[in-house]
């Protein structure tokens, strides 16, 4: 199933705003959030750059949160942006069961994530 993606922050569903600073007249950041699948895909969910709203994605950065009302979840996440394949690829360990040093693995095929919003802020060149 695809991902739905909402624009937020302070341009909700505008245009993405102009990175001031030196950094070139062309790139611009925008924030969204989505609600992870209930069948997350191996290798990661779909993530173009038009979804977040950008030509193309330099950066990008994630914040995965439980949705409002989730509870009981056991588990923390992490999520990454796969360039290459352009998806974002989820990480995660059993917090009850986690050593301090033990290494995220990508979450199995079909493990239900829709009680977790993902957050992110992107950076990339415009669409117009």
């Amino acid at each position: 199933m695809a991902l739905t993606f909402t624009r937020t922050g302070y341009n909700p569903m505008g245009a993405a705003r102009p990175i001031r600073g030196g950094f070139g007249a062309d790139l611009v950041m925008t924030m969204g959030e989505f609600v992870l699948d209930s069948a997350y895909n191996s290798g990661g969910e779909a993530l173009a750059a038009s979804d977040a709203g950008l030509a193309d994605i330099m950066f990008i950065h994630f914040s995965v949160e439980p949705s409002a009302g989730a509870t009981n979840l056991g588990q923390s996440f992490l999520a990454q942006y796969n360039y290459d394949t352009a998806k974002v690829m989820v990480l995660g360990s059993a917090a009850s069961t986690a050593a301090a040093n033990q290494t995220l693995k990508e979450i199995p095929n079909n493990t239900d994530l829709s009680a977790f919003t993902v957050r992110f802020m992107a950076i990339g060149h415009s669409l117009t």
